[in-house]
């Protein structure tokens, strides 16, 4: 259950950081509770409302993602006292921030921080803006600059827990933002500076990862695909072994647009209905051993052929366009262009857009297995006819008109620790810190001299 809890707490940090900053304020349901103290830090109280406005959230929140947090009275122990001690931790280190003397930023710091809260300003600004254009009862600037400053604060609630005005959401934006950077220059300065991570320990982390993947891959090649695209997608450590199997392609995606009419749908449905027929007269006709369905059989095939060679002249015309744009594409590679040069100025496909890492990696496939995300079969029989080095036809499968390209032979077997050390470090380095800063509030909160908890009053929450 201890599992549980955890996972739950991280799943909705950002609710409890939001209201601890924000000063979550719900006393209008809860006015009992507006002077009821469930904590003290140093000469900082927590009222017991401010408590229950995250914890009613995080009741909210887990309950949207099927989980009922109040039903175990253990759990919920665990989890309200974990709960409690974050927001004392948040409270606490703004008081040591102070008292190290942290907030008394340099130039440098404070011109840091300065842009960090104008990037949000601006943020909301172009999110928000072009909504109140478009909403706004008139097009004069002060119509426009009302509806704007209303749909920030009509917003204000989905981040703080309490509906504010335009210029107390904004307050809330640099408050948060400034406590926020106030403490990780705390972490940084005083709690992580001297953790570190020895190579040892880097090198029994990546035998353990060896060991896991090894064994995941060698029973499930097929999810290589999604996990290490995902990886580089995400610049996330790569995996640590490889089932033999995988090699890279790249791809020229032309997505055919052309309309085609009521007609041509109509037909599709008509279509699908005659494979449909046919399929159950085959079928009875088998199992009876007869040729009863003989003649109908040979009229749906008929019907059906009419219905598709009809359906693919209205198709290639509405798409001339776009074939005659794979076929541009396919002329410049027979003149010479390279195979990226070429791509670059005509694929639609999303995986190799302008920055995509893709572009230089491309993206994997395998005709030995299938993924959840897998290529369409098409592709994969093209890329089995194909060499290291060569490029294929133009074909065309349910997403539009191909080319693709074999890139290379991915690289069976164990990765170097070279490829993960930078990912293997950062991972422990944070486990560290991690570790470092939950001792120290542990710390704080066992100290009764400058944390006191109301344990009667926090029982009382359900």
């Amino acid at each position: 259950m201890k599992k549980l809890t955890s996972i739950l707490l991280v799943l909705a940090m950002s609710i409890m950081c939001i209201c601890t900053f924000a000063g979550c304020d719900v006393s209008e349901n809860n006015s009992n509770e507006d002077d009821t103290v469930i904590a003290k830090v140093g000469d900082t109280e927590i009222y017991l409302h401010e408590f229950r406005a995250t914890y009613d959230m995080y009741v909210e929140y887990y309950a949207n993602y099927g989980y009922d947090i109040t039903t175990d009275e253990a759990s919920l122990a665990e989890f309200k006292q974990n709960l409690l001690e974050r927001i004392i931790a948040e409270k606490a280190v703004l008081i040591k921030v102070s008292e190290e003397g942290i907030d008394k930023l340099s130039e440098e710091q404070q011109a840091e921080l300065d842009e960090a809260i104008e990037a949000e300003y601006t943020s909301i600004e172009e999110y928000y803006r072009p909504l109140a254009e478009e909403q706004a009862e008139s097009s004069a600037p002060e119509d426009i600059q009302a509806k704007y400053e209303e749909l920030v604060a009509a917003e204000s609630k989905n981040y703080t827990g309490t509906e504010m005005t335009y210029e107390e959401y904004l307050e809330y934006v640099e408050e948060s933002i400034t406590n926020n950077y106030l403490i990780t220059l705390y972490k940084d300065e005083l709690v992580y500076k001297d953790i570190t991570v020895s190579d040892d320990e880097i090198t029994a982390k990546y035998d353990e990862l060896i060991a896991s993947d090894t064994e995941a891959y060698t029973e499930a090649p097929e999810a290589y695909k999604n996990d290490q695209e995902s990886a580089e997608l995400l610049e996330e450590m790569p995996t640590a072994y490889t089932p033999e199997g995988y090699s890279r392609i790249l791809s020229i995606l032309i997505v055919p647009k052309g309309e085609t009419s009521d007609t041509y749908t109509n037909n599709e449905d008509k279509m699908e209905k005659l494979q449909a027929e046919y399929g159950e007269l085959a079928f009875e006709d088998a199992i009876s051993g007869s040729k009863t369905n003989q003649a109908r059989l040979a009229e749906i095939i008929k019907e059906y052929n009419e219905l598709k060679t009809a359906n693919d002249t209205e198709y290639t015309t509405a798409n001339e366009s776009y074939r005659q744009k794979i076929d541009e594409a396919y002329a410049a590679l027979e003149s010479g262009k390279s195979f990226v040069e070429v791509m670059k100025e005509y694929t639609e496909d999303p995986d190799f857009d302008e920055d995509s890492i893709f572009n230089d990696i491309g993206i994997l496939i395998s005709t030995k297995y299938s993924s959840s995300s897998d290529l369409s079969d098409e592709v994969k029989a093209e890329f089995a006819k194909l060499k290291k080095g060569e490029y294929s036809r133009v074909f065309e499968d349910e997403d539009g008109y191909h080319i693709i390209y074999y890139l290379a032979d991915e690289p069976s077997g164990v990765r170097d620790i070279s490829q993960l050390k930078t990912f293997i470090e950062d991972e422990l380095l944070a486990e560290e810190q991690t570790n470092e800063w939950d001792a120290l509030v542990k710390e704080w909160v066992a100290d009764t001299s400058f944390v006191t908890i109301e344990q009667e009053v926090l029982d009382s929450v359900k």
